[in-house]
């Protein structure tokens, strides 16, 4: 028999040849040519090369038997015990293992067998969540990078939690097409954070100046992403912007502004506690007495109020307060017409509040400038 000569032979064999030995009997218990017989003795043999001194012999039964549904499950289960080139191998690739199993493993918390098992494909979220809850950096990020597994928003949430403020992670969570909108707000405003630590310390910019600046695009980038938001993610968005300390007058304004009225009055409910259909009714309804007392409540300062009416006005006028498609021309139109009203209706302006709205106007002005160069180029 095969298998007798094999074991004979083993005694005296070289490493290497031990190595290819061990392979091809590997691949030979998981053809279908052999006998019930045979596969007990081929069974048998491999479990004798599970003690076998060479680290060399064992990785090759490993490679062998790793991605196979059919490989003896005793075999499997002590290959991922072995050292850590043979472990990952299993972990990483056998259809084998129960989700009990795999959080078994993880349990150990080794760094290696981590992350193995979360470059496996597919993986589920369960055992997902519990690599997560282990903090380690580089299995979060494998986690990310493992295109067959479509993480949960939990399990989304909970990474930006943990690592949201390293680069690598950031990146990675904000190229995945299923990230919400609150998560993907959070993970904005670190960034902005970063940014502005770094133009800091590179002295670029004074303080002052430079996070001024920085939250701004922050706001910005914040509003622009806002137009696409899903009408269910709205509210958990306003939340995180709440918990960031983002809701500012200034944030207001500028929703307003752009046509962005359905962030607008979210916000003002979250701040409020006042339903946001009630809000929209008085908006729609002119009420400015009404949403006086209503922005009151917000706790907001009084000074944005009357740039705030004078942007509902004009977009109730414009479109009825619904939500405009981000036409950056239907803004500039409408920017140029609140900054008029504010002026005419308030005799001595806020300057801090109408430099805000002229910086607003200079952003759409260059924006629809930008856009009608491109419109150029592309006719050209």
């Amino acid at each position: 028999m095969i298998v007798q000569r094999f074991l004979h032979w083993l005694d005296t064999a070289p490493k290497s040849s031990r190595a290819d030995a061990a392979a091809a009997l590997a691949r030979a218990r998981l053809s279908s040519e052999m006998s019930a017989e045979e596969i007990d003795a081929a069974d048998a043999a491999l479990t004798l090369l599970l003690d076998d001194q060479s680290a060399k012999v064992r990785y090759a039964m490993a490679d062998v038997l790793a991605s196979n549904a059919s490989a003896p499950r005793h075999l499997i289960m002590a290959l991922a015990r072995d050292q850590s080139d043979i472990a990952m191998l299993v972990l990483c690739r056998s259809p084998l293992f129960l989700d009990s199993e795999l959080i078994e493993i993880i349990a150990a918390n080794d760094a290696v067998s981590l992350l193995a098992i979360a470059c496996r494909q597919p993986l589920s979220n369960r055992v997902a969540s519990v690599l997560i809850a282990a903090k380690n950096y580089d299995t979060c990020l494998a986690l990310l990078q493992n295109s067959q597994i479509n993480l949960s928003t939990e399990n989304l949430r909970a990474i930006a939690e943990n690592f949201g403020k390293h680069a690598e992670i950031r990146e990675a969570l904000l190229a995945g097409n299923n990230l919400p909108a609150d998560i993907r707000q959070a993970l904005i405003s670190q960034m902005a954070t970063a940014l502005e630590k770094l133009v800091v310390e590179k002295s670029w910019l004074s303080e002052k100046r430079a996070k001024r600046m920085v939250c701004e695009a922050r706001d910005r980038s914040s509003l622009q992403m806002a137009f696409h938001v899903p009408s269910n993610e709205i509210a958990p968005l306003v939340e995180q912007l709440r918990k960031s300390e983002q809701l500012t007058a200034a944030f207001l304004v500028r929703s307003v502004c752009i046509g962005n009225i359905s962030l607008f009055t979210a916000a003002i409910a979250n701040l409020s506690s006042i339903p946001e259909n009630r809000i929209l009714a008085v908006l729609q309804q002119g009420r400015t007495a009404a949403f006086r007392a209503i922005y009151d409540r917000s706790g907001l300062p009084k000074a944005a109020i009357p740039a705030i009416t004078a942007a509902v006005d004009i977009w109730r006028d414009e479109a009825e307060l619904n939500d405009t498609d981000d036409d950056i021309q239907v803004q500039k139109h409408v920017m140029d017409r609140i900054i008029d009203q504010y002026i005419s209706a308030t005799p001595d302006p806020n300057q801090s509040l109408l430099a805000l709205l002229r910086r607003i106007s200079s952003e759409i002005t260059r924006e629809a400038a930008l856009m009608r160069v491109r419109e150029i180029s592309s006719a050209a």
